[in-house]
């Protein structure tokens, strides 16, 4: 199933939905992270995550402790309205039924300044950590006193203090850091699934087919675009690093994820307006071509006179082998590059290998290869549907090709080519059929009704003992008979050398307006008897054609003929003859005597006529014959029904050259 993004709301949500899953992705990672630095995937996960924890935690609860005891120390009457306040806090933060920890704070002689152990605790308690700390910084009743702490852990946890809380967290971190790896790997697999379907989207003409007009970012030459979104990625790299040789990380962590997630987000949707502009390009067919890159070599060829030749026009598997290659070889110079620095460096430490320059090098190549095998990779897979619709005889299938490019979309166009072809073919094939069949059954109406007549005429003849008078009509009905057989016997000859192509054309120079005016004269009489009356206009005195005579008289003959049969006895017949540049139009017109059912296509199919009930005089060859004869001389006839408005258009090469 597709995914549609037609509306404007379904991009936006897509989009969004994007973004989101990026930041769900680096928030994970910022936390496997965390976890790693944390030992969650090493052997001693289960106390040196805890322990860790507990030792950064109680930095701050040691540093209170201390202040604790210095005010407790005091006279009552000598603290201030805040510190009393602080030092009532402090008394119900650390009572042992408030917190976890159990500490003893003691004086420079040893003797106990302050503790919130009871005596059964000594003695029974057990304790999950355990840390010495010394202090010189408070007062003890007004003289500087170093002191030291024993500071405790309860291994029972049983107070719902904070060290609970993160006790609880690491438990249920532990359980869930190999899921929490599947979820990262589905969340960025959903965002880059998102990102492709909104490249698979976007549209670069409209409804009616027409480009529509490129934005902004889409005619900044791809090569530049590339460096500027390496500077911006550059960027954002420096603020990283900057944060983290400032020690934000170690120092507060929140604040270093909150920075990361804000630079992801930004960078996110960079890169995804940059994959979106990639497509655009793609689909417009300049994925290359806007590029400096090409425009200078365009230019550098141009000056050569090798406009034809190069990497362009290097087959497919060339090209292919040829950018892998390219590839390839440029990571691995890089990459030997790098590492010989490293060797030769005078200290030999990994700090000091410029490392990172080769990630961001390898980076920035997958970043640009990876839209790049995913649009070759979609491509191949709609080549691959289209193959087996046709493979399947779904001529109707048509694979979109907006997001093909190069090579492609040339594969498509021949597909495409195919397809048409062998729909025209299929359809020309149903079409023979159907003219079979009806040639078959016009064929043995038309031959069957003559000759019926003429066997019963003869049978009449020879046993009805008719006398001279029946004897002489039943002869004159048996001439005719014979004559229209003939006729339709020479008019099926005629079609069979037309269509093996036995005739052929002895050109000559004629004139059209004397070859209307000889053929008019010739059927004037019939005309006039048939009440049609004809109206020939010239556009000029002289249109001399190329043509052949023989043949030429032949289509006017059977156009003629077709006017005497079926044209409304009392109207006008028109015979015009135009100039069109370096050809001549000679146009027919008539009104028919019943209304046209059919099309000019039809008419000119072979026995095919206007009257489908066959009562009429002919044999639907006249139009068919006409057709032919005048495509061997080079020319063109068209029929045009209209209700009762029949038309045909004759062209010829002019001769006035």
């Amino acid at each position: 199933m597709r995914i549609s993004l037609k509306s404007l709301t379904d991009r936006v949500t897509a989009i969004f939905l994007f973004v989101l899953f990026m930041e769900i992705s680096v928030a994970i990672a910022l936390g496997i992270s965390c976890m790693y630095d944390y030992h969650f995937y090493a052997s001693d996960r289960d106390t040196y995550a805890l322990q860790e924890a507990f030792r950064v935690k109680s930095e701050a609860d040691i540093e209170h402790i201390f202040e604790y005891a210095s005010l407790s120390a005091q006279p009552a009457q000598s603290l201030s309205a805040t510190q009393k306040n602080k030092l009532h806090t402090y008394t119900v933060r650390y009572s042992p039924e408030s917190t976890n920890i159990r500490f003893v704070v003691c004086g420079q002689d040893g003797q106990t300044l302050l503790t919130n152990l009871s005596a059964q605790q000594t003695d029974g308690e057990a304790y999950i950590y355990e840390r010495f700390a010394e202090n010189v910084d408070y007062d003890i009743q007004g003289s500087p006193t170093r002191t030291t702490m024993q500071f405790r852990i309860c291994r029972s946890l049983s107070a719902s203090d904070s060290y609970r809380f993160v006790s609880t967290l690491i438990r249920v971190a532990i359980a869930i850091r190999f899921p929490l790896i599947g979820l990262f790997v589905l969340s960025l697999i959903a965002a880059l699934g998102i990102m492709g379907a909104l490249m698979s989207a976007v549209e670069v003409t409209d409804e009616k087919g027409r480009e529509k007009r490129e934005y902004f970012i889409d005619r900044i030459p791809l090569d530049l675009l590339i460096l500027i979104l390496i500077f911006v990625f550059g960027f954002f790299g420096v603020l990283v690093a900057l944060t983290a040789i400032a020690d934000v990380r170690s120092t507060n962590i929140v604040l270093w994820n909150a920075i990361i997630l804000i630079i992801s987000f930004f960078l996110s949707v960079l890169a995804l307006v940059f994959n979106l502009s990639v497509a655009a390009r793609i689909k417009r067919g300049h994925v290359y071509r806007n590029t400096l890159i090409f425009r200078l070599i365009a230019r550098i060829r141009k000056l050569s006179g090798k406009e034809n030749d190069g990497y362009f026009k290097v087959p497919f598997i060339g090209k292919a082998m040829l950018t892998v290659g390219i590839a390839v070889v440029t990571e691995l110079v890089v990459l030997l590059y790098f590492l010989y620095q490293y060797y030769t460096s005078e200290t030999g430490l990994l700090s000091d290998f410029k490392f990172v320059w080769y990630v961001c090098f390898w980076a920035a190549g997958r970043f640009i290869l990876i839209p790049v095998f995913f649009m070759m990779a979609l491509n191949l897979n709609r080549l691959r549907e289209s193959g087996e619709h046709l493979a399947e005889g779904d001529f109707a299938f048509d694979v979109e090709s907006n997001i093909m490019f190069g090579d492609f979309r040339q594969i498509n166009a021949n597909l495409n080519k195919i397809r048409g072809e062998m729909m025209e073919a299929a359809e020309e094939k149903n079409r023979s059929y159907q003219l079979r069949s009806e040639l078959i059954t016009n064929i043995s109406h038309d031959i069957k009704t003559p000759l019926t007549s003429i066997v019963n005429y003869v049978d009449l003849l020879e046993h009805s003992g008719a006398d001279a008078e029946e004897s002489a009509e039943y002869m004159q009905i048996l001439k005719k008979q014979s004559v229209k057989l003939k006729k339709l016997l020479e008019s099926l000859i005629e079609v069979s050398k037309l269509t093996t192509g036995e005739i052929s054309a002895q050109m000559e120079q004629l004139d059209a307006v004397m070859f209307i005016e000889q053929t008019v004269s010739e059927f004037a009489d019939r005309l006039e008897a048939a009440r049609l009356d004809i109206v020939p206009t010239y556009a000029a005195p002289e249109m001399p054609i190329h043509a052949d005579g023989d043949k030429l008289w032949r289509v006017f003959e059977n156009l003629f003929e077709n006017m005497l049969k079926y044209a409304q006895g009392g109207t006008r017949v028109y015979v015009d003859a135009l100039k069109e540049e370096d050809r001549v139009r000679i146009v027919f017109k008539n009104i028919s005597k019943d209304r046209l059912r059919q099309s000019g296509e039809e008419l000119l199919h072979r026995f095919s006529r206007g009257d489908t009930s066959r009562h009429t005089e002919g044999y639907g060859l006249g139009l068919s014959i006409a057709q032919s004869l005048t495509e061997i001389q080079g020319g063109t006839l068209a029929v045009t029904a209209d209700g009762d408005l029949f038309r045909v258009d004759l062209t010829f090469q002019s001769a006035e050259e």
